[in-house]
């Protein structure tokens, strides 16, 4: 595959609307730059692949004309806060506004030392919040950590050239 354009070269091609769309799609749905994906343990050893916040934020203000998030909701349920909300974007593209939802719980942990919660309601609800946002980030596409630690991985590419031959395209 030739090198991908940077977003600054893929804005300047010279393509018809529809293509345009779906080289932004192709563009959208390519894995993050690895030196930005980081380790977080899980557990028995193990580790997880994310992609830091400041890395989807960063995206999303480059290559969106402007985003926001909306909390939709805020509920407690145990020790656990579960937080959802919602992406809105406006794309590039078409100028046309569009959001996605997402949703993340985050437990407050009960301290056996101090009879108390270790980690109080706000703590656990901005973490809420910020996995929320990047579960509705992620949604957009792999560019924002979609495939980060799943076992089966489609190539983006092999299916788009099935669908549209690469276009022709000229930088201005």
């Amino acid at each position: 595959m030739e090198k991908l354009p940077t977003f600054t070269e893929f804005m300047a091609l010279e393509v018809p609307q529809e293509k345009k769309a779906e080289l932004f799609k192709f563009w959208l749905n390519q894995n993050p730059p690895q030196s930005w994906i980081k380790k977080v343990p899980v557990g028995s050893g193990k580790e997880a692949d994310y992609l830091p916040v400041e890395c989807v934020e960063h995206l999303l203000t480059t290559l969106m004309i402007s985003w926001n998030i909306e909390i939709k909701s805020i509920t407690y349920h145990l020790n656990v806060v579960n937080v959802t909300v919602r992406l809105h974007y406006i794309s590039p593209i078409d100028n046309y506004s569009y959001w996605q939802d997402g949703t993340a719980g985050f437990e407050m942990y009960h301290s056996e030392k101090s009879g108390g919660i270790d980690r109080s309601a706000r703590t656990a609800s901005q973490a809420a919040e910020t996995f929320a946002f990047k579960d509705a980030a992620d949604k957009i596409g792999s560019i924002f950590g979609r495939n980060l630690n799943r076992k089966t991985q489609f190539d983006y590419f092999t299916n788009y050239q099935k669908v549209s031959e690469k276009p022709e395209a000229t930088i201005k």
